[in-house]
């Protein structure tokens, strides 16, 4: 990796315009590293994502019990959990295969907001010098766009826009970076990614107006689904709409986001219940477009055919710890513990089992494979 690396790292909310930003880079030369997210029928334009990326930042928060819908605080210390080193060390490893020699590129997906102490370690590592640009798009079209898209409550929208929003205005307080609205960018394109090259210091590899027309074709205002109406006279303005002005002044008031997050605390338990199923279905859709194995395991119980024990992404040549919880050992006498890949076909090794008792945590036997594994399948 060259020792001069530029970053340029898209903040914003999910459906903030940050895939529209990301496509006026790509058509000025900046590179992006990794193989990229097909574009769907919400993003005909393309997501400009990276499947690798994409699947790290979501098992993360798997692993931390959270997913990106989810209003809820990552839990304390996070950064210091084992999902948190895991997670490094991936992120850490596919930005020394992917960006060796490259003095610019970007990196773009929403869920960096949530995960940016993640990121600094990494980069200063590497000796990378990280420029942000935090998009903002009212909270209320944000609210709408999800709610068309997923279905999601206006409610959770608005606080998931605050709790992106907070987090990438107070995390990148003091670095250098440049506030955008989606508003401003579609309204004038050229001057705007002229500003990022003057206040963040550096230049596009190709000249902005040279790619004018590129650009000029590729953003589309009607793409722009939901707008708000924008209120005229001496009426008072909405909470969202200080938070809108304040966030695009680059201000945080947090209070004012407080109580527009707490219209949604009511659900946060709802929230944590149903986490497991929502997570489940979403990075199984996800890995389907990416080579990791994304596996169920099933424990027996009785005679039955068993029950799920959970999902679990296996990155290809990396051993990792699968902790399995089993209430009716009985189940074991009768079936296998299974594994089944979901999305691909594929072989998973086991290097050893363990069982321990969940009150005492002591260990009630352990096998190592392939040397005992005449004794746990009962074969010749």
């Amino acid at each position: 990796m060259s020792s001069s690396s530029l970053c340029l790292v898209i903040l914003g909310m999910h459906r903030s315009g940050t895939s529209a930003l990301a496509g006026c880079l790509v058509r000025l030369g900046v590179p992006l590293p990794g193989e990229k997210l097909p574009p769907a029928d919400d993003n005909p334009l393309g997501f400009w994502e990276t499947t690798k990326l994409t699947l790290i930042h979501d098992l993360l928060l798997n692993e931390l019990g959270r997913s990106w819908d989810m209003v809820a605080p990552l839990p304390e210390g996070w950064e210091h959990t084992e999902a948190f080193a895991k997670a490094r060390r991936r992120l850490l490893e596919w930005l020394q295969a992917e960006t060796a020699n490259l003095p610019l590129w970007f990196v773009k997906d929403p869920r960096t907001c949530r995960l940016l102490p993640l990121w600094t370690s990494v980069w200063a590592e590497l000796g990378v010098d990280p420029r942000f640009i935090v998009m903002i798009r009212h909270p209320e079209e944000v609210a709408q766009s999800l709610a068309a898209r997923d279905g999601m409550e206006l409610k959770q929208g608005r606080a998931l826009w605050c709790v992106y929003t907070g987090e990438s205005l107070e995390r990148t307080q003091g670095s250098r970076r440049v506030i955008l609205t989606y508003e401003k960018l579609l309204a004038d394109p050229v001057g705007e990614l002229q500003n990022l090259e003057n206040r963040l210091g550096f230049s596009f590899p190709l000249p902005v107006w040279h790619a004018r027309e590129d650009i000029l074709g590729f953003l589309d205002p009607k793409l722009r689904h939901h707008t708000r109406v924008k209120k005229g006279g001496n009426t008072s303005k909405s909470r969202l709409d200080e938070l809108y002005e304040a966030a695009a002044q680059g201000y945080w008031p947090r209070e004012l986001a407080l109580s527009v997050w707490q219209e949604y605390a009511s659900f946060l338990e709802e929230e944590a219940r149903s986490h497991r199923r929502r997570v489940e279905q979403r990075v199984l859709a996800a890995t389907k477009v990416a080579p990791v194995p994304f596996c169920r395991v099933t424990v027996p119980v009785g005679k039955e055919e068993g029950i799920g024990a959970g999902c679990f992404l296996l990155f290809p040549g990396e051993w990792d710890r699968l902790e399995i919880p089993i209430f009716h050992t009985e189940g074991l006498r009768h079936r296998a513990l299974r594994i089944d890949p979901l999305n691909q076909i594929g072989v998973v090794r086991l290097a050893s089992l363990r069982f321990l008792s969940a009150s005492e945590k002591k260990e009630l036997g352990s096998f190592v494979f392939p040397k005992d594994i005449q004794r746990v399948t009962g074969g010749p």
